[in-house]
């Protein structure tokens, strides 16, 4: 069974200082067999260095943490050719997403692209309104049991 993970959730895992970070550390601990979208990668260190956060992570620290965490654990990591992105545009555009919504579609097209048993994220509710069909493989790192 393979769990997708979405970069709020690597950001909440290496984040100590994240409110749900324990939750994070949960759930990518209990998954014996994690897939993550490319881009949440590059998402993640954007967050961690620069993003929100009260306290930014220094960029040697984020890589090292990032790179750690996804070799240690034997990350998979799926991509889309240019053909699938350019198709997958085309589908956000008639269901009506814009702006930042299109990486959290990106994140749900790359969990079904790898059948996907469950979806971690942060951002359930974002999630779950673009994709009411995979509710049930939808999960807040707070609402499984592992």
């Amino acid at each position: 069974m393979s769990d997708f993970f979405d970069s709020s959730v690597l950001i909440g895992l290496i984040f100590e200082d994240c409110p749900e970070h324990i939750d994070c550390v949960k759930a990518w601990t209990g998954s014996a067999d994690k897939v993550m979208y490319s881009h949440g990668i590059l998402e993640t260190f954007s967050q961690l260095t620069g993003g929100r956060l009260a306290a930014p992570v220094p960029p040697d620290v984020a890589t090292e943490s990032i790179a750690r965490n996804l070799q240690q654990n034997r990350v998979d990591v799926i991509e889309f050719e240019a053909t699938e992105v350019l198709e997958l545009l085309e589908k956000t555009r008639r269901m009506g997403v814009r702006g930042g919504a299109v990486y959290d579609y990106m994140h749900l097209c790359a969990a079904r692209k790898v059948g996907a048993e469950r979806i971690f994220t942060l951002n359930k509710r974002h999630f779950t309104a673009i994709a009411p069909d995979l509710i049930p493989k939808i999960f807040h790192p707070s609402d499984h049991t592992y």
